[in-house]
């Protein structure tokens, strides 16, 4: 191990042989006996591999090996700021051994150097500094005298340089994995704020790596194996699926990044799910060789779910401004014709068949009236009045009167809560709500026949919430009024007009289509939201939420 210098009774050791133990097995014991192995070669009572961490602001004693009897330097002092080291520090910087014969030889301008000295015992001290080929300065290895003072010699530091140079490679190795994980950490947390996910296409093998975030995105188990590119073509929606596959592998003939954005159908082919997906990628230069295409995954349905919400509710505000405008001019229309009607009737010189025909008039008149009544309630220019009522009571109450107007082949169900208060709307208004609803649920289900459920129950909204089409609704306590029925339910395309005025699936001559309409007037007035849900074959369920009072 060692063989004999030239200064006396001196020793210069041969460290090869210690280097190579680095290499045959993991851990800190390697390392710790390495240390030992030099120290005691060296003649020293103390050795540190120091280590500088946390982007090179601090110094960690992260080895250390001391003689029999002797106690550790550190202690539970182990990290210290290097910025207090500038003495040290230039020469590490500059890669030139710290070769300290005595403490005398530490300048007193370094002060913090001569306290650590003095509190550790030491009174000669060799500090190799140690550089990595990709991270620069790394530590040092550093070999401490407590018994005696020692001049060092060239060659015990030509000697120790191969044990320096395994040493840093060990830090550095080190340091590389711990830089990895936190950049892997904080890609994952990047991910994971901004939603996106990450995937990597291999063209060769066609294994795809896919993010966690990527897995929520495509909705895949993440305990199972990740699927290929071309697996996740099957999901994409028929309309867009040549597309899409088009448009990714055309990357690797022409080398351009793209960005496509497609529908994604969850694994059980329900339309009513569908997800807008934008997919971006680029061609990359793999380390072991090769090409791959890279790239990341946002998830657009929310975006994509607003801004049709935000059509929607601009077209509802067109018709309502233009049906709003109509049905006042049609009031004053039909003002005029009853005023006149009236006056006819009054003054006794028409006959019988003149009265009948008066009679005529004045009822079509007034039924014009209700009319654009319902109409102004839609725009929501009527006054209104009354109010506030018990949600459960008014239910009760219209739960008698529907009673006697629902054919034999569908029964009615009232559930109430008892923890639904008053809320605040006028009574008529919510009883027009109710009845509307319940007998839009009852054609649905005219043929078929079931069940329609109203129930009540109190709910509280942390936050604001969107409805649908095109509402919002502020956070509070709400009265969630639900009806629902056992119909042929509805298709997005129907879901999406259900409340505009005029609008209707019935037959000619069977409704005008102003029911649904009149209800989302009124609900809207109350300060309130109503939302449908529904898909053909399922039935449907409108839910009202009302401000309780």
């Amino acid at each position: 191990m060692v063989k004999e210098g030239t200064r006396g009774p001196d020793r210069i050791p041969d460290l090869r042989e210690s280097a190579g133990m680095l290499g045959q097995e993991g851990g800190q014991r390697p390392v710790v006996r390495l240390l030992e192995s030099l120290g005691r070669g060296l003649g020293v009572e103390r050795v540190h591999l120091a280590e500088f961490v946390n982007e090179g602001r601090y110094l960690d004693g992260t080895y250390e090996w001391n003689a029999p009897g002797l106690a550790p330097a550190f202690g539970e002092r182990r990290r210290l700021p290097l910025e207090a080291f500038p003495w040290w520090m230039d020469a590490m910087e500059r890669g030139e051994p710290v070769r300290i014969a005595t403490a005398e030889d530490v300048p007193d301008s370094a002060t913090a150097e001569r306290t650590l000295m003095a509190e550790s015992g030491a009174r000669a001290v060799l500090a190799l500094p140690l550089f990595g080929e990709s991270l620069g300065l790394l530590g040092f290895l550093a070999f401490v005298h407590t018994k005696r003072d020692r001049t060092w010699v060239d060659e015990e530091i030509h000697a120790l340089a191969p044990a320096a140079r395994l040493l840093a490679q060990r830090l550095e190795c080190g340091a590389l994995v711990r830089e990895r994980a936190t950049l892997s950490d904080r890609v994952r947390r990047l991910e994971e704020v901004g939603g996106l996910g990450v995937w990597e296409f291999d063209p060769d093998s066609g294994y795809t790596f896919w993010s966690p975030v990527a897995h929520r995105i495509l909705r895949l188990p993440g305990y199972l194996p990740d699927p290929t590119l071309f697996d996740i073509f099957k999901r994409v929606h028929p309309a867009e699926r040549d597309r899409t596959r088009r448009g990714i592998l055309q990357i690797l003939d022409d080398d351009q990044p793209f960005t496509l954005e497609f529908r994604l159908i969850p694994a059980d082919g329900s339309e009513a799910r569908v997800r807008y997906v934008e997919i971006r990628g680029e061609v990359v230069n793999a380390i072991s060789g090769g090409r791959r295409i890279a790239g990341t995954l946002r998830d657009l349905t929310l975006a994509r779910n607003l801004e049709e919400e935000l059509t929607r509710s601009q077209r509802l505000e067109t018709v309502g401004k233009l049906a709003g405008g109509i049905a006042h001019d049609f009031n004053s229309l039909l003002a005029v014709i009853q005023a006149n009607a009236e006056l006819l009737l009054a003054g006794g010189d028409v006959g019988p068949d003149g009265e009948e025909d008066l009679e005529q008039i004045l009822g079509a008149a007034r039924s014009g009236a209700t009319l654009t009544e319902k109409l102004l309630s839609f725009v929501g220019t009527r006054s209104r009045s009354g109010g506030p009522v018990e949600a459960n009571w008014l239910i009760r109450g219209v739960e008698r009167i529907l009673g006697r107007l629902l054919p034999e082949n569908i029964q009615l169900r009232v559930e109430t809560d008892t923890d639904v208060a008053m809320v605040g709307m006028d009574g008529g208004e919510l009883e027009q709500v109710l009845m509307n609803l319940v007998l839009n649920a009852r054609d649905a289900m005219a043929e078929s026949g079931g069940t329609i459920q109203i129930r009540s129950q109190r709910v509280e909204l942390e936050g604001p919430q969107i409805l649908s089409p095109g509402q919002s609704i502020n956070s509070g306590e709400y009265a969630m009024i639900t009806v629902g029925d056992e119909g042929h339910g509805m298709s997005a395309e129907i879901r999406s007009r259900i409340f505009e005025p005029f609008f209707t699936t019935r037959k000619e001559g069977e409704g005008r289509g102003l029911g649904l309409s009149t209800a989302f007037g009124i609900i809207q007035q109350a300060g309130g939201g109503i939302e449908v849900e529904s898909s053909p074959g399922n039935g449907s369920a409108f839910r009202v939420y009302l401000p309780v009072d």
